[in-house]
């Protein structure tokens, strides 16, 4: 899981461009005379700077039962309580940032279980092909304590087919958003789709979807090198999705392509920032604590281990 300050002035790289992996897409470029050429240019002069250093994390390593660690979560935007989910077990973990102990809840059957939230009184997964589970849910008073838990309950075909990876609850509307991984009826090199439910009272119901333009996202990503050239199209395959407390904006989380994408209210892409793979294996989660911190979860690889990565906001 993400010290970029809006700098007015790039007057030279070496000074105060903080983050020197940088945001994809940063200088000039030739005057090509293609479309796409121009549109590429265009995009990349409306980067949107984010304020966190994404080389200089705080590292949490996760213990063993956590190294598949994929999504994360605060109750109420809490740090003192880490809660987690891998993509095997029908469990909610639950840690203190740092600990190399992990308590557990199983609550399902083991399956591939890929994110989770907190909305209201009840924690939400998501796996997979799109199915929902929830119960009640009231935080434990300690590490060593079991939180208090209601009956499970399943919701499916309320998505399209495919592969889901992305949950975000919206508490003050009682909200959830999917983002799809992989859908059938999509193609990924031109948009993604971000599905909301609302609550019905009695579970949830699809309300209605929005779409993130993946040829913008390929146009924030073309090199200075690529400059001049026809900007080489990214098939988006997204692992994560969060909302940015004080700004507003949706933070977009892919693994397969290394990168997180930020966009505005309405999901239009504003920045595209690569994500180091050494820092970054195989980033799968991500969530922001009350005080506007940035997190973000990484699967371990073989026979390595998972971690939880923190970036301190800096302000603007």
């Amino acid at each position: 899981m993400k010290m970029l300050s809006i700098i007015s002035t790039l007057s030279t790289l070496g000074s105060a461009f903080i983050l020197t992996l940088g945001s994809c897409g940063q200088g000039g470029g030739t005057s090509g005379t293609q479309t796409t050429d121009r549109a590429g240019q265009a995009a990349q002069q409306e980067q949107i700077p984010i304020a966190y250093d994404l080389q200089h994390p705080t590292v949490y390593t996760m213990p063993d039962e956590l190294r598949e660690v994929s999504g994360i979560s605060f109750y109420k935007g809490d740090p003192a309580m880490l809660y987690a989910e891998q993509d095997e077990n029908g469990r909610l973990y639950w840690l203190e940032p740092g600990s190399d102990k992990a308590h557990y809840y199983d609550f399902g059957k083991d399956g591939d279980y890929e994110d989770l939230a907190f909305v209201g009184s009840q924690v939400v997964f998501l796996k997979s092909n799109g199915h929902l589970y929830s119960f009640d849910f009231k935080p434990a008073a300690g590490a060593d304590a079991a939180p208090v838990t209601g009956k499970l309950q399943e919701w499916k075909g309320l998505l399209p087919k495919g592969e889901y990876e992305g949950l975000y609850a919206d508490t003050g509307q009682n909200q959830l958003y999917v983002l799809c991984k992989e859908c059938k009826n999509e193609d990924h090199k031109k948009a993604v789709s971000v599905y909301k439910l609302n609550s019905n009272g009695q579970g949830w119901a699809l309300s209605g979807s929005s779409t993130v333009d993946v040829t913008k996202i390929s146009a924030l990503s073309a090199n200075e090198k690529d400059s001049g050239k026809k900007n080489k199209k990214i098939d988006f395959k997204p692992s994560a999705i969060s909302l940015n407390p004080l700004t507003h904006q949706w933070y977009l989380l892919s693994s397969v392509n290394k990168m997180l994408v930020v966009t505005d209210a309405g999901f239009q892409v504003q920045a595209v920032y690569p994500l180091d793979h050494k820092q970054f294996p195989q980033p799968e989660g991500m969530c922001f604590d009350r005080d506007n911190n940035l997190y973000i979860s990484n699967e371990g690889p073989a026979g390595g281990e998972g971690t939880v990565l923190k970036f301190t906001y800096k302000g603007n």
